[in-house]
């Protein structure tokens, strides 16, 4: 969801940090008190997720969630964070009970984008289809004796099935980096689309829903101490753990479903965690910024480095209020403050 234009780092009233820190009881120790928009969420019977441009959205996000596993190597790029805000977006889309067309379509558009610059930046040739392909079905036929395909669950026989048909597809055809790519996110929707011959797995979703909640609240202890306004992202935890907890009791639903919900609120969560760490980080640097010597003699930091290290405490208070995703963060953190902290204690005077 955009976070654009939020706020984190002003200071608020302790009236107002009570308000947004609200903890209540429930099935973890230290869960999320729902805001009023989870509640009045909370209440709906049954969310509504049969409508079939819904259903796209859940298989595109499912499908570009495991596309992220696929090419887990780093998330410190651009195509990942605008892949983790199409979801964001295209799961707030479809938790709207009566999101409009024009809604849907944008979502779609944005999912679809994003999804296919990161696909692109992974999949260069037909090769990479067929390596993929190919673990898939060695996965699959390793647990069996043979590869008689009698053995074979629903589910299998259909990724069995899936990947003949994109081999039919890549014989239509070139090798280009964009039609591998394309013939690659065919395979993936394809399958994602295969999730009703799969049956849930509840408890595993109840509890890292349980864990999320308690996770996020232990970091909205660390905000809260330092005064950080995380309103929004809390608001955005609260409405997707809400969606999350109406989908296991209306159920069941497709396993795509429940899997791109419980996705959306791991993304929420991980984004307040990241908030409390970023912020943590430049209080750290700051404190440095802060306490160290000026000057020209030894023991003492030159003018020029306080500079430098300003600027990225500075960029980092940016990113802290406006980054889509809790990666963006992390990469700010873990690389931009390490290193100006890395290059301002190398420039002390010997």
């Amino acid at each position: 969801m955009n976070q654009a234009g939020r706020k984190l780092w002003k200071k608020l009233p302790a009236a107002a940090l009570a308000s947004v820190f609200a903890l209540g009881a429930g099935a973890a120790s230290l869960p999320f008190a729902p805001s009023a928009s989870a509640e009045e969420y909370a209440a709906v019977s049954a969310p509504n997720v049969s409508d079939p441009a819904k259903m796209e959205l859940i298989y595109l996000v499912t499908a570009s969630m495991d596309s992220q596993n696929r090419f887990a190597q780093t998330s410190d790029h651009m195509e990942y964070w605008a892949l983790q805000a199409a979801q964001n977006q295209a799961l707030a889309v479809v938790a709207n009970p009566a999101p409009s067309s024009a809604q849907l379509f944008s979502a779609r558009q944005q999912m679809e984008k994003a999804w296919g610059d990161y696909a692109y930046r992974y999949v260069h040739d037909k090769k990479d289809v067929s390596r993929i392909m190919g673990r898939d079905g060695s996965a699959i036929y390793s647990k069996y004796p043979s590869s008689d395909p009698s053995y074979l669950t629903p589910y299998e026989k259909g990724v069995i099935d899936m990947i003949d048909k994109t081999y039919d597809l890549m014989d239509t055809m070139g090798d280009s980096n964009g039609e591998a790519a394309q013939a690659y996110q065919y395979y993936e929707l394809e399958t994602s689309k295969l999730s009703h011959l799969v049956t849930p797995d509840f408890d595993r979703y109840r509890s890292s829903l349980a864990y999320s909640q308690e996770k996020a609240a232990e970091s909205m202890v660390v905000l809260e101490q330092l005064g950080i306004d995380a309103k929004e992202r809390v608001d955005d935890f609260n409405r997707s753990v809400a969606f999350l907890q109406a989908l296991l009791s209306n159920g069941p639903y497709e396993r795509a479903v429940y899997s791109a919900a419980l996705n959306d609120v791991e993304n929420d969560r991980y984004a307040i965690q990241s908030s409390a760490k970023l912020a943590q980080e430049i209080v750290r640097i700051q404190k440095l910024a802060d306490t160290s010597p000026r000057g020209i003699r030894s023991g003492e930091y030159p003018a020029s480095a306080f500079g430098t290290l300003n600027r990225a405490i500075n960029e980092a208070k940016h990113v802290l209020e406006t980054a889509d995703s809790a990666e963006e963060m992390n990469y700010q953190y873990q690389f931009v403050l390490e290193r100006a902290e890395y290059y301002f204690k190398k420039s002390v005077k010997p």
